[in-house]
């Protein structure tokens, strides 16, 4: 049985890495070197394991702790958990919740061995279709339907659930990414533009996290958590590094918050390759604004990766344009922000509820102004290599 404390190091872990790869503009690059950036990350829990991601972007399968490196009873309590929060959506799920479905999905155990895969995947599938009956015209569980399609579900039909996502929601840029994910990995140029024009014509850009994550919490918000001693609780704080006790809000919010990363990140790769600049085969003047619309909404975007991903972009697009010197000054006050996030999120009151129901980038400006850090010194720039001289040039240090 996996634990909740591997599942929320390794989302910590793999969620910040990325961030420094997207602000160095390096997440178009080897999906591998996903890895290798964790150890730059400062702010990455010790002994946490970066999950790499996949070619389309995606998280590969999180690789847990086996059962000698925790004690039995932290192992058992987990497992305990895991079990009552199942039941309390069943039964929500009996009530005709679809959300309760979709919340039911994502919670089912990832399998320990491969016998159990197909069983697990059955029923899987089985509660998002029952969702998305309940529902058919929910945008929310039409883009989760297609995220486990495209987790690689044998019993998915992945073209199916994009046509069903974007007919219901045409308007949202992120449900075209797959279809670039796709068309860019086909080395297929027509689709490529035909898909980013899509994306890039659409009113708004929202990857849905932030929905996942308050449907998550509200749909296990009851869920009865099981009695744990006191030598338990405080393994397990000392496990997730808090150097305290955990409390029974800190246990529910590291479940949410690792089920919710394992579906949230979209296929990125396509769009940052397609939209990165080269010398030698300059893109179309077509390619280039569909590009920058699409960079720019991504760059508002509600969290850390987002706007990593967006800045980055933009700040490439727009090196030797006068608007460059903007996008590099917002990039520069965006790498302070980044730095300034505070280890001990889950422990500070109100933060975690404030990144749920309002969203990350929003809780953290809002608890850095309340402490006076929110806009980086006069002069400030960010110690590693690539980051200054995107800040300074938007170009790349000399070498590279």
């Amino acid at each position: 049985m996996e634990g909740l404390h591997s599942r929320a190091l390794a989302w910590l872990a793999s969620g910040l890495a990325l961030v420094m790869l997207a602000a160095c503009g390096e997440a178009d690059r080897s999906p591998g070197a996903v890895a290798g950036a964790a150890g730059d990350v400062a702010v990455v829990p010790v002994g946490a394991a970066p999950v790499p991601a996949t070619s389309t972007g995606r998280p590969a399968p999180v690789a847990y702790p086996a059962p000698d490196e925790t004690s039995t009873a932290v192992q058992q309590w987990y497992a305990d958990y895991d079990a009552a929060i199942l039941a309390h959506l069943r039964a929500l799920a009996a009530q005709g919740d679809p959300y309760a479905h979709l919340a039911l999905a994502m919670m089912l155990p990832f399998p320990d061995a491969p016998d159990q895969a197909e069983a697990l995947e059955r029923a899987r599938m089985a509660a998002l279709r029952e969702a998305a009956r309940l529902a058919p015209d929910d945008p929310l569980l039409a883009w989760m339907e297609a995220q486990f399609c495209m987790a690689g579900d044998a019993a998915c039909d992945r073209d199916a659930a994009l046509a069903r996502l974007q007919a219901i929601a045409p308007d949202n840029a992120a449900h075209w990414l797959p279809s670039l994910a796709e068309a860019w990995e086909q080395g297929d140029a027509a689709a490529i533009d035909r898909y980013l024009g899509l994306a890039a014509a659409a009113e708004r850009l929202d990857l849905h996290y932030g929905d996942v994550l308050a449907m998550m919490t509200e749909a296990t918000r009851d869920a009865p958590i099981p009695p744990l001693d006191a030598r338990t609780r405080a393994q397990i704080g000392r496990e997730l590094g808090l150097g305290r006790p955990a409390t029974d809000a800190e246990l529910a919010a590291i479940s949410v918050s690792a089920r919710a990363a394992t579906y949230g990140l979209p296929p990125f790769n396509a769009v940052m390759a397609t939209c990165r600049p080269d010398p030698v085969r300059p893109m179309t003047a077509t390619r280039s604004g569909n590009c920058r619309r699409l960079m720019s909404r991504l760059a508002a975007g509600s969290s850390l990766y987002e706007r990593a991903l967006g800045l980055a972009g933009m700040v490439r697009l727009t090196q030797g344009r006068p608007e460059g010197v903007e996008w590099r000054e917002q990039l520069r006050r965006f790498l302070w922000i980044q730095q300034q996030y505070p280890q001990d999120a889950l422990t500070i009151p109100g933060y975690w509820e404030a990144h749920v129901y309002q969203g990350e980038m929003a809780a953290l400006e809002d608890f850095l102004r309340r402490q006076g850090r929110l806009e980086p010194p006069d002069g400030w720039l960010p110690a590693d290599p690539r980051q200054r001289e995107r800040v300074l040039t938007g170009g790349e240090p000399r070498g590279t």
